[in-house]
């Protein structure tokens, strides 16, 4: 080795597993020896040195040994971490998907937002609360199940009274429910940077394998 200093040697890998070999190092070079070496058998050695110069050779004086290869490169290994790449990338993708109806709902509840703020957001006449219940539902249609839910509360107990539609009460429920709500444009952006960081990563490792 040309002017560099061995720091480390770690065998790799070996087949079989219980081949039994030996590393020695000194500052320059390292000596491997075998107690028993078999046609087929193989041993992967890697070597931590204080230089990026490749001035690395390699010799044998084992007969019958044809092949001794040296890689300046690292070779490819299969890990853990490589192989999480197909459930991290569904998931990715799956956040994505999520994110992107936060950015479709975002518009409309932006509209609700500044309509109630305003004194702008308006609740129609119904026939009925079946009615009532539809219009609700595509007006919020951004609000989690658990946001909404004292909205369809309230409806359902005027409901059961069998009393008439109280409009002042659902506007108040629903312009307090609203503006509680989280915002989907925040939300979305968190869980896209999450998915396309994930989605980054499982590139990544398939550029591994």
């Amino acid at each position: 080795m040309n002017k560099s200093n061995i720091l480390d040697v770690i065998v790799d890998s070996k087949t079989p597993n219980n081949l039994d070999l030996q590393a020695m190092k000194n500052s320059q070079s390292v000596v491997i020896k075998f107690t028993l070496l078999n046609p087929g058998d193989k041993a992967f050695v890697s070597l931590l040195v204080d230089s990026n110069e490749e001035g690395f050779a390699a010799t044998s004086r084992i007969a019958g040994v044809q092949d001794l290869n040296v890689n300046h490169t690292p070779p490819k290994t299969l890990t853990i971490w490589v192989l999480l790449w197909i459930p991290v990338s569904i998931f990715s993708l799956a956040l994505l998907l999520a994110s992107s109806i936060g950015f479709i709902q975002y518009p409309q509840e932006l509209r609700v937002k500044e309509d109630i703020r305003n004194g702008r957001f308006e609740i129609p006449d119904f026939k009925s609360y079946e009615e009532a219940r539809k219009w609700i539902k595509k007006t919020i249609n951004f609000l989690t199940s658990g946001e909404a839910a004292p909205i369809f509360d309230v409806l359902a107990e005027q409901e059961e009274k069998n009393s008439e539609f109280n409009k002042e009460l659902i506007s108040n429920v629903i312009n307090k429910s609203v503006l509680r709500s989280m915002s989907n444009l925040k939300m979305a952006l968190v869980v896209s940077s999450i998915g396309l960081f994930g989605l980054y990563y499982a590139l990544s490792s398939l550029g591994d394998l």
